[in-house]
């Protein structure tokens, strides 16, 4: 399974501001995971934080 969540917010003068986090959920050869990137800018990869 995977879940991307997205915040788009503007205050008044100021540019998009556009965070994220995408989650996925799985298995392989009999274990689970589970995996969280923190996304500062969606639309920029170098933000993004593995949690």
């Amino acid at each position: 399974m995977i879940e991307q969540r997205v915040n788009l917010t503007k205050n008044q003068g100021v540019d998009l501001n556009n965070t994220g986090r995408l989650s996925a959920v799985g298995t392989v050869l009999d274990s689970s995971w589970f995996l969280t990137l923190n996304q500062g800018d969606i639309t920029d990869s170098e933000t993004w934080r593995l949690s």
